[in-house]
């Protein structure tokens, strides 16, 4: 049986495509996992069986970008993505169920190590934030305003012992 050049050049294409995709998805189910919080802040098309959203993400201060199945109904909102840790631009959503990241505690630079949600979209105790109204009352001072990026807080004696010492003005 003699192929000719064209059949031959497409299934090389075909097979090289295949092993490619069967690749990359063993390199994904293999490698370490680590978790973040995504915002989804678009979608790209509302179209279709299933609309994808568009997706953010921060691991050490750089912002990666996820695609999120089902976008025009989960815009606006939070959800924890899994990635792959050397390759965050290999991600996607781990738990179906919205989250509001105030109610957790803050996402290390890195991602969390483990997913801090259960499958039902309920907090992991060890992740829940403990901020509560003595923590915020404590933490925060009027008239004074931090940088979205300042990562320690100001709290009311630091303020008193700069007032002490006359270094606040």
């Amino acid at each position: 049986m003699k192929i000719d050049k064209e059949t031959f050049f497409y299934s090389a294409i075909l097979i090289g495509l295949v092993i490619y995709f069967i690749a990359g998805y063993i390199y994904k189910e293999n490698s370490e996992k680590k978790y973040a919080i995504a915002y989804i802040y678009d979608f790209r098309c509302d179209t279709g069986p299933f609309p994808t959203g568009l997706g953010k993400f921060y691991i050490n201060d750089k912002k990666y970008r996820t695609d999120i199945p089902h976008g025009s109904e989960r815009l606006n909102k939070y959800f924890i993505v899994q990635f792959v840790k050397n390759h965050p631009k290999i991600s996607e959503i781990k738990i179906e169920v919205s989250i509001n990241p105030a109610h957790l505690v803050p996402q290390p630079p890195g991602g969390w190590t483990e997913c801090p949600i259960n499958e039902n979209g309920s907090i992991k105790e060890k992740y829940k934030s403990k901020k509560g109204k003595e923590a915020t009352e404590k933490t925060e001072v009027k008239g004074i305003e931090h940088s979205p990026k300042e990562s320690v807080p100001v709290t009311k004696e630091t303020i008193e012992f700069l007032k002490k010492n006359n270094l606040l003005e």
